[in-house]
């Protein structure tokens, strides 16, 4: 591997490490109601709250593999 795509790789894992507060919040809100954990971030991606928003966007990013910042 080259050196470039490994500090890509440790650019992400440190982007992951300052992102996530709460890692399972989103697994944990899925569970709790019977939903798959990309629709519930569909789902809180909609949400009036903040906070929660931005977990569901942040998930949806996370579940498709898509790490570029929008």
């Amino acid at each position: 591997m080259s050196a470039l795509h490994e500090l890509g790789t440790a650019r992400k894992k440190k982007f992951l490490g300052t992102a996530i507060k709460h890692p399972g919040a989103l697994r944990a809100a899925a569970s709790r109601n019977g939903r798959s954990t990309m629709q519930e971030a569909r789902v809180e991606s909609h949400s009036s709250n903040p906070h929660v928003r931005a977990r569901g966007l942040l998930g949806e990013r996370l579940i498709m593999g898509d790490f570029r910042k929008k």
